[in-house]
């Protein structure tokens, strides 16, 4: 038997609590990528990073889903990451991560880490086929006077596939009623990592609450999920039009546990920046065959 760590870090904490979990393993490249696959299935959260080398940045950091490998994840970034500048692995302050789509840059600030993403590209939903506004209202249990008024689900690529979902208010969110078998048809339909349904609560202290679904990738429900907040604080100032260039995200809360979470979102003129705060909670100790 072959023996590894993986410590267990929750990223995107609200204060001391919540935040979505991530595993986190140093020096992923002794394993191959059938055992990370193994690993990431053995720990069972929603991805655990491999830190790995790489000849452009400080590292390169490898994600796997418990059931595939998934090109980016931003929680397991910010987790990853936090622990990296606390161990000293990677410069202080600002550091560089070799991404699918290029080197970005992840920053330490007074305990919160941000990574630095590109801003999204937008598409209509399909006409026909599984991918169509009536199979996504019939796939989350709602209906289109739910959505809100002016707006329609949209398509938004970062890196990932992702869909905007914006609903009229908070009360939409605990009615959702996802068919996971549907909203896997609709995201293989259309490469999708996942679906990001939201409300804005422009008076309130978040900007937006959001639920998000990925059964694609093994994800039925997460808690925080920092590849799509980027998009949404985009849509958030572009779309909807707010004057304000830095959003505040709730997401997790209508989870079964609950597990609420909070990320920052920045726009900028030249991209975006996401992040928060994350917690060591735990290190495991997993066997492998071999």
């Amino acid at each position: 038997m072959t023996r590894v760590e993986v410590e267990i870090v929750r990223a995107f904490v609200d204060g001391e609590v919540g935040g979505n979990p991530a595993g986190f393993v140093l020096d992923g490249d002794a394993w191959t990528p059938e055992q990370r696959q193994a690993i990431a299935a053995d720990v069972g959260v929603p991805e655990t990073a491999f830190v790995t080398k790489s000849a452009d940045a400080n590292v390169e950091l490898v994600f796997h889903t418990p059931t595939r490998r998934i090109p980016h994840c931003g929680h397991a970034t910010i987790a990853a990451f936090s622990r990296l500048f606390a161990l000293d692995r990677v410069p202080a302050g600002e550091a560089t991560n070799a991404t699918v789509d290029g080197v970005r840059r992840i920053f330490h600030e007074d305990g919160a880490v941000f990574m630095e993403q590109v801003h999204p590209t937008y598409r209509d939903l399909a006409v026909s086929g599984d991918a169509t506004k009536a199979a996504l209202l019939a796939a989350l249990g709602i209906q289109t006077e739910d959505l809100l008024p002016g707006f329609e689900p949209r398509l938004a690529h970062n890196g990932n596939g992702l869909l905007l979902v914006p609903v009229k208010d908070l009360a939409v969110l605990p009615r959702l009623r996802p068919d996971m078998d549907a909203l896997t048809r609709l995201s293989e339909a259309d490469g999708l990592v996942g679906l990001y349904v939201f409300a804005p609560t422009l008076d309130g202290p978040r900007d937006a609450e959001v639920r998000m679904f990925a059964p694609a990738f093994g994800i039925p429900e997460e808690a925080a999920t920092g590849m799509m907040a980027g998009p949404l604080g985009h849509w958030l100032h572009h779309t909807l039009g707010l004057a304000k260039t830095t959003f505040r995200i709730g997401q997790g809360r209508h989870m079964e546990p609950a597990s609420p979470s909070l990320l920052e979102v920045r726009v900028e003129a030249d991209g975006l920046r996401v992040g928060g705060r994350a917690r060591l909670m735990e290190t495991r100790t997993l066997d492998l065959p071999g």
